[in-house]
């Protein structure tokens, strides 16, 4: 299994954490503040990083930029009881995924899983949980009531993303400012 680091201020819920983790199989490392949590990074990089958002000493927003600087491709999930602006912030400035405290053991196993598996995705109000196993296409997240929905395809870029519902782009490439569908669509996508 993975070798997992949660940063977050909060023991009662990084042991909440640990026990779900664990139960898995998952090897769990923690620490309570950003700072910390950089310099274990550092010190013995783990599969997979779960950030608290709201923290002292350094925030969890700073926290992810900082890993991200340091490696592009670590799978970090944002975790915040708080305002859900700052879980849409966190998706948009590197975490691979966002997940609102509280929230149930099969939540968190569903989005850890996908990700230690190469899934991007992303979980908050109005997007889908996905993971390697399950994917979907426009039709059925419109009828899901989704925003966004992932095909498990790369887009002409490479970007293996959600696409949105409304035009079908790449999340990634609409990020860099594209606007125009950047990927073939399968005859039962142009529905």
């Amino acid at each position: 299994m993975a070798d997992v680091l949660i940063i977050d201020d909060a023991p009662l819920m990084r042991r909440l954490i640990i026990r779900i983790l664990r139960g898995e199989g998952h090897t769990v490392r923690e620490v309570d503040n950003g700072r910390s949590g950089i310099a274990e990074f550092r010190r013995q990089r783990p599969a997979l990083v779960i950030s608290d958002l709201v923290m002292p000493d350094m925030e969890g927003i700073e926290t992810i930029r900082a890993l991200r600087q340091d490696d592009p491709a670590i799978p970090i999930i944002a975790i915040s009881g708080g305002n859900p602006v700052h879980l849409k912030a966190a998706g948009a400035l590197g975490a691979a995924a966002t997940l609102a405290k509280p929230f149930s053991d099969d939540a968190l196993l569903s989005i850890v899983e996908g990700l230690l598996a190469g899934s991007h995705a992303t979980l908050t109000g109005d997007y889908c949980p996905i993971s390697d196993d399950e994917t979907i296409d426009r039709q059925e997240a419109r009828q899901r009531g989704l925003t966004r929905y992932f095909t498990g395809k790369p887009c002409s870029r490479g970007h293996i993303a959600q696409r949105y519902v409304s035009d079908q782009t790449c999340c990634e490439c609409r990020k860099s400012k594209s606007s125009e569908p950047d990927f073939e669509l399968s005859s039962r996508e142009r529905r």
